[in-house]
Formats: structure tokens, C-alpha cells, sequence
């Protein structure tokens, strides 16, 4: 409907400052219709009771009024007859040669008649039909500026507390005690709720952020000692570089490394300058999965022939590829291939799956940490599980390049 569409707003306030001028519009048009149905309803009664008086003179035998007249049966006006055959009833109202009449029907002592009053002098409302209207769209003038005044304070007061509320989202710099000017008192503990329950989110959100700061921080000591006695292990003994176990803890601690600058990412706003290549770090991948795929019957494919960037760390990249791989590897079919494919906006892993599937867990933290490693850097990830195939894209449209 028109007034539907009329009274769509984009904010609170548009469509309360909308509100109030339509309903300010619906009250003018029904008082203009009642008091024009009230006076044409005053002036019929007028009437009948002129008529009303002239049939108690007719029974009296006393002068009937001069606007008045009364006639027999044989004597009915030509127009009076043809509305009796549309209206037998007894008061009637009809025009004859631009003139209006009322008439009534009168039966006393068996005589039969019309009184039939000649209105047209006593009809004020339709000669002052023009008249009435243009008063009211003069009031409507005045009406209308007022409505337009109290649509917008009433939207102002309406929406205050709201936009109150929406600065503290956006803004979350003041504390519940001011909402003091908030004077509708429902709205006011909604208000006090909510606030309370956003300085709470903050406050774990901002400890969350600490921990993940001190966590990895705290690993890295750790991490660094790893490392040092590898390498120290290693410059010892020249033959121990070949060592499986020596190699497997090189590569476990590169992995966690890896894992902590990525955690010390996602607690810090500072903005990555570069880019990384995402090419060696599949092929690099695929190397420490090698002996693993081997040995379970799963194959992996890189098709790693489009050159791509990423304006994310080195680090971040393989974490991401690392848990979407391990995913993957966990939960497909056995023997499959595992497809790692790079285009043009990002790249993808695909694997056979079924339900079912099981497989070791492995130490990645899986969807949830690349996930949200791709939101910390403008990635957009999606998954596709349709069809028994299971696909994970990691692209970007602003942050890839070719080279």
C-alpha cells in the first residue's frame, strides 16, 4: 500500500517523524468528515422537526407554516410520486426544478395526505459547503505545523534513548550512571542491561586479549630454548642432523613458533605491511606431510601454478594452510587425494569425506583459529561440503596480487 511505503525510514526517528504526521493527517481527514456528517445530520433534524410541528398543527386544524403545504393523495406532486415508487417511506426527501423538498405522510381521521416543506431556504450547509471547507483548510495550515512540530520533539524524545544506546556501542566510553537523562523508565533499565552487559564484554574481551598476549609470550621463552638446544645439538654432532627425531622437533617447534606470532596477531590492532608468498609455504607444507600421506594411502595434489600474495605474515599463511590441512587429512576418505589449488583471489583444499570419517586429531586448533586468522586480515573464508567433496576457500579481493 502507498502509506506503507510512505512511512518506510531508514532510522528509528525518520519512521516515528513519519508516524506522528501521518496520524496527524488521519485526524484532520476523519474530524473534517465527521463535522460535516454532524452538520448535514443538525440540519436534517431541524427539519423534521419543522415537519414534525406542521403535522400537529394538521391535527389540530390550526394554520400550517407558509413554507409548508399539504396535499391530497390525487394531488401529489409529480416528483414526490416518482420518489415514493423508488422510497415508500414516510419521510421523504426529494428535488423538483432545482428546489428541495421534505415531505412526510400524514393519515388523520382517515384523510391521507403529504406535508411537504419547501427547504431550499432553510438548506444552509450545502450553499456554505465551500465555505466550511476553506475554514478547515486554513485550520489545517495551523494543524499542520503544529503536527510537524510535535512529530519531531516526540521523535527527538522517542528515539533519544536509543541513539544513546547505539553511541555506547559504538563508543563504549561511558558507564551505566549516565543514563539518568533517559526519562521513560522501562526504557531506562533496558538501557542500564544492556550497558551493564556491554562493559562486561569488554572487560573479558580485553582480558582475552591479555591472556593471549602473555600466553604467547610465555611460550616463546620456552620455544627459544627448544630451538638453541636443537641448534646447539646439532652443531655438536654433525651426524645427528640426519636424526628423524632431530628433524621432527626442528619442525615442531617451527610449527609452533608459527602458531604463537599468529596468537600475538590476533591480540594486536598494529596493521601488516607486505605481503607473503603463498606458493612456498604450500610447498613446504606438503614437504612435512610427506611421511604422514605416505604412510595412511593419502595423496596430495598442489596445483600451485598461479603465482599468489597475500598481505598477511609468512606465519599467519601457514597456520591457516596447516589446520585446513590437517582438516582435511582427518577427516577424509581413505585412499584419496587431497587437492591444494591456488587462483587468481586466494586458494583452496578439497577432499572426498563422509560423516563418518575419523582420523587423529593432531595438535592444530582447526576452522575456528583459521577463521579467525583470515577475519584478522581481510580474508574471506568459506566452506563447501556438498556432494561428499568438502572445500575450504581462503580468498581476498583488496589484499591478492599476481606476480
Amino acid at each position: 500500500m502507498l502509506w506503507t511505503n510512505w512511512i518506510k525510514a531508514k532510522t528509528l526517528r525518520q519512521g516515528v517523524f513519519k508516524s506522528y504526521l501521518l496520524l496527524g493527517a488521519l485526524v484532520f481527514v476523519v474530524t473534517l468528515a465527521t463535522a460535516i456528517v454532524v452538520l448535514y445530520s443538525i440540519e436534517d433534524v431541524f427539519l423534521e422537526r419543522m415537519l414534525a410541528r406542521a403535522e400537529q398543527n394538521f391535527k389540530t386544524d390550526k394554520p400550517l407554516p407558509e413554507a409548508i403545504k399539504y396535499y391530497s393523495i390525487a394531488e401529489t406532486p409529480v416528483a414526490l410520486a416518482q420518489r415514493i415508487q423508488t422510497n415508500a417511506i414516510a419521510d421523504l426527501e426529494y428535488i423538483d426544478s432545482g428546489k428541495n423538498y421534505h415531505a412526510r405522510k400524514v393519515d388523520f381521521n382517515n384523510v391521507q395526505g403529504w406535508l411537504v416543506l419547501d427547504a431550499t431556504d432553510y438548506i444552509i450547509i450545502n450553499r456554505a459547503l465551500q465555505e466550511i471547507i476553506g475554514i478547515f483548510l486554513l485550520a489545517i495550515l495551523f494543524l499542520a505545523v503544529f503536527y510537524w512540530l510535535l512529530a519531531k520533539k516526540m521523535s527527538q524524545r522517542i528515539v533519544r534513548p536509543f541513539q544513546f544506546l547505539l553511541k555506547q556501542v559504538e563508543e563504549p566510553k561511558v558507564s551505566s550512571t549516565d543514563t539518568q537523562d533517559i526519562e521513560y523508565q522501562d526504557v531506562k533499565k533496558v538501557a542500564v542491561k544492556l550497558l551493564q552487559n556491554i562493559d562486561e564484554k569488554q572487560r573479558l574481551l580485553e582480558e582475552n586479549i591479555l591472556f593471549n598476549q602473555g600466553i604467547s609470550h610465555e611460550l616463546r621463552t620456552p620455544l627459544q630454548i627448544i630451538q638453541n638446544s636443537v641448534e646447539i645439538i646439532k652443531s655438536n654432532d654433525e651426524n645427528i642432523n640426519s636424526a628423524k627425531s632431530i628433524r621432527r622437533l626442528q619442525s615442531a617447534s617451527e610449527q609452533l613458533e608459527s602458531i604463537v606470532l599468529s596468537f600475538l596477531w590476533l591480540s594486536s590492532s598494529e596493521k601488516f605491511e607486505g605481503k607473503s608468498n603463498v606458493n612456498s609455504s604450500i610447498d613446504d607444507l606438503i614437504a612435512r606431510q610427506e611421511k604422514v600421506t605416505t604412510s595412511s594411502s593419502i595423496a596430495i595434489k598442489a596445483q600451485n601454478n598461479c603465482p599468489l600474495n597475500i598481505a598477511a605474515p609468512k606465519e599467519v599463511i601457514e597456520v591457516i594452510l596447516s589446520n585446513l590441512l590437517q582438516n582435511a587429512l582427518n577427516h577424509c576418505v581413505v585412499p584419496s587425494i587431497i587437492e591444494i589449488a591456488t587462483f587468481e583471489v586466494g586458494f583452496s583444499i578439497k577432499n572426498d569425506y563422509h560423516q563418518n570419517s575419523k582420523g587423529s586429531e593432531g595438535f592444530g586448533l582447526g576452522l575456528s583459529l583459521a577463521k579467525r586468522l583470515a577475519d584478522r586480515f581481510n580474508l574471506f573464508l568459506s566452506v563447501d561440503d556438498s556432494d561428499s567433496e568438502f572445500i575450504v576457500r581462503v580468498e581476498t579481493k583488496a589484499n591478492v596480487s599476481r606476480s
